[in-house]
């Protein structure tokens, strides 16, 4: 597997070179196909371990990641955030080239973060109108606010000591000036 090099662009640059319709349809009707029922009825590895590993392996299916990466994954989400990867990754089962010419495109947090939004994000409003980055921007958003969201609840509770840094999660919330407004889909 090839060594991908630190993205800096934004993701519509990124993108920018298969944003095709042809490739826009296929997610589309990969995401309207989602099977969540094979999600939830798969079992997920016992050991946090071997659920990084899992993870790690699905997604190189799609695009390599970085050889620091399953580490810095294992040290960054528990078992509980892991497994919304992993069931993310179950209901969009079935290799699909693709989906694999978006993925080369993203980070391996951006991708860790869109299976995640793919297990979250079960709305598909406006989807059809929308251009391909718009899509993968907004399942990779969902996955950052969902990961946030659920340690900052027990960060506040004072359950966790410190807040949790996702690399790149700062290029999915608007900012104003010099202050960052965080714009969480928070589901309260």
């Amino acid at each position: 597997m090839g060594k991908i090099k630190h993205r800096k662009e934004d993701l519509e640059s990124r993108l920018a070179s298969i944003n095709t319709e042809d490739i826009r349809k296929s997610l589309i009707s990969q995401l309207e196909n989602r099977d969540y029922s094979k999600a939830a009825c798969r079992g997920n590895p016992y050991f946090k371990y071997n659920l990084i590993d899992a993870i790690i392996n699905n997604i190189n299916q799609y695009a390599p990641t970085e050889p620091k990466f399953k580490s810095n994954l294992n040290s960054t989400l528990n078992k509980d955030r892991a497994k919304k990867v992993y069931y993310g990754l179950v209901c969009m089962e079935g290799y699909d080239p693709d989906l694999s010419k978006v993925m080369t495109k993203l980070t391996d947090w951006e991708k860790v973060c869109f299976f995640v939004g793919v297990w979250n994000k079960r709305k598909m409003r406006g989807i059809h109108s929308a251009d391909l980055p718009s899509i993968v921007k907004d399942y990779i958003k969902s996955g950052y606010d969902s990961l946030h969201k659920e340690h900052m609840i027990k960060y506040y509770t004072g359950e966790y000591k410190r807040r949790l840094k996702i690399p790149g999660s700062q290029d999915y919330h608007k900012k104003q000036g010099n202050k960052e407004e965080k714009q969480l889909s928070f589901d309260f």
